[in-house]
């Protein structure tokens, strides 16, 4: 292994929402291989089997799928692992759970997957059941016992095998009890999962990774979500640049899984991009080597794309209003503020011409799968053209009533048509389920509208 690789480069489909399909996961699979990835992690918190109703096996049907998994997983050079998420009711000393759970992992064992995964995540962080509560001191005790049983019973079935924990405290920085009883008694080769500072990281330390790593005593292999885009980020499209991520922090972990987004052809723009951290962070820098991503990908529509994601920025890596929106904002209001009415308009006509174009190409060029998983997003990018349009022509005919207090009868009729048009295009905006540019420029055009509203009143009078 390379010395500025991470041993472990994994994606793990643990989101909530829609599953991937059958086909969707092969597809992730072939493209994850062929781009550094060594491990897949079935885990969506959709799937009853995995989470609330883990006692019951899987159906034949569901266990020919992902033997299938796993042969393209060969075929690639990537594990295939199952992870059971039974924590929502779990009794911890009851050995009848444990024969359960070893049951259900020891059909996947003998498909050929040489990971579990035993995820603790997202549950209660007391004790729930009286056995439990008698025979243990507490959470961290109780999860401490079962994943070292666990982890023996699965040795016993293949020597071979490895095992992933994902704890109740799966984030955060600061020192705490749980972390230090996890990391003293569970077995040392048990790999132990963190999101980073937050569930959503903005960032990845080396010396915060230190630090939580003494408390769990072994390197931490990441849960990084990112690009996953669901909960309160279903409306963000994550296609942005991989920052935040220290470089070298393979020195202090033993791997990084990503937890992709729901749409798993999108995914993949960030992913490739995310790949060459994974094979190399020893000098990464996210947006060049995002752009290279772009152009190899989609060359004949590599600018255009690029202006797409530049209008999807919006997420927990980059959670401020996209550049490009706050610098047109900012024009926006220096022009008006001077009264310079027809470089508001030209400029508006340009950006509107721009996004069309973008639009366009970008729609004629892209998958129809891509093309179907962007294209709410691709919606309301192009529909910014059309606000642009309207505020421009707004903008263009205004000018005469700021400087003479009226408007033309012919002008007067235009005017009103564009503050029309423009209030019917920010309805829309006001009910898609995407959010593309941010806040700042839909702000700035609702606020203006109501002046705009305001003179059409005036003008009637």
């Amino acid at each position: 292994m390379d010395k500025n690789s991470f041993k472990i480069r994994g994606i793990v489909e643990g989101f909530y929402g829609r599953p991937w399909s059958w086909d969707e996961r092969k597809a992730m699979l072939r493209f994850a291989g062929k781009n550094g990835y060594n491990l897949y992690i079935y885990a969506p918190k959709a799937d009853s089997f995995h989470r609330h109703d883990w006692r019951e096996m899987y159906p034949d049907t569901f266990l020919k799928e992902f033997s299938y998994l796993i042969k393209i997983g060969n075929e690639n050079d990537m594990d295939i692992s199952m992870a059971v998420s039974p924590g929502l009711s779990l009794v911890y000393s009851s050995e009848e759970e444990m024969d359960t759970l070893v049951r259900k992992f020891e059909v996947f064992i003998k498909l050929g997957t040489k990971t579990c995964a035993l995820f603790l995540d997202d549950i209660p962080w007391k004790l729930q059941h009286d056995p439990d509560i008698e025979k243990y001191e507490d959470l961290a005790d109780a999860q401490q016992d079962f994943t070292n049983r666990l982890y023996t019973r699965l040795k016993e079935i293949d020597p071979g095998i490895s095992l992933i924990f994902c704890p109740t405290e799966y984030y955060g920085i600061k020192p705490n009890e749980y972390r230090k009883k996890i990391g003293k008694t569970i077995n040392r080769d048990v790999e132990i999962m963190w999101t980073g500072p937050w569930v959503c990281a903005r960032e990845l330390k080396i010396e915060d990774t230190k630090a939580v790593s003494e408390e769990y005593q072994r390197p931490l292999l990441f849960w990084d979500n990112y690009p996953v885009n669901d909960a309160s980020m279903v409306s963000e499209m994550h296609i942005g640049p991989y920052t935040g991520r220290e470089n070298h922090l393979n020195r202090v972990s033993s791997g990084i899984v990503i937890n992709p987004m729901n749409q798993p052809y999108a995914s993949m723009i960030p992913m490739k991009a995310i790949g060459r951290y994974l094979l190399d962070c020893s000098d990464y820098e996210a947006s060049a080597v995002l752009e290279n991503v772009v152009m190899e990908d989609f060359p004949d529509c590599s600018d255009e794309f690029m202006h797409f994601i530049g209008a999807n920025l919006r997420s927990h890596l980059h959670p401020e209003d996209p550049e490009r929106s706050v610098l047109l904002v900012e024009k926006l209001k220096e022009n008006l503020k001077s009264w310079h009415f027809e470089e508001l308009s030209e400029m508006l006509s340009e950006e509107s011409k721009s996004i069309e174009r973008d639009y366009t190409r970008i729609s004629e060029t892209i998958s129809e799968q891509l093309n179907y998983e962007l294209g709410l997003w691709l919606e309301e990018y192009r529909n910014y053209a059309a606000i642009y349009r309207h505020l421009a022509v707004i903008y263009s005919n205004i000018g005469e009533y700021y400087h003479n207090g009226e408007m033309k009868p012919e002008t007067i009729k235009v005017f009103k048509k564009s503050v029309e048009d423009l209030e019917s295009v920010m309805k829309t905006v006001a009910f898609h389920k995407t959010r593309v540019f941010g806040t700042c420029i839909r702000n700035y055009v609702l606020d203006y509208l109501v002046t705009a509203k305001g003179i059409v009143t005036l003008l009637d009078y």
